[in-house]
């Protein structure tokens, strides 16, 4: 793999860990919103990050897969 590709391909799973983890912090805030305009805030903003991304996966909890 020559050094140019290398590089393009660190900071593409550099931006998939960004996502991920501001998808779980807004996925917490989501959970713990009290009100249907908080929601849809929150909503519209990981939406701006995860564009095709619904409702019920946001609402829906994190399944993480089991490591051996």
């Amino acid at each position: 793999m020559s050094r140019h590709k290398k590089i393009n391909r660190v900071k593409e799973i550099d931006r998939r860990r960004h996502r991920k983890a501001k998808l779980a912090k807004l996925r917490v805030r989501y959970q713990t919103a009290k009100t249907e305009a908080e929601r849809k805030d929150i909503y519209n903003r990981a939406a701006r990050v995860s564009p095709f991304l619904t409702v019920e996966e946001l609402a829906a909890p994190t399944q993480h897969p089991q490591r051996p």
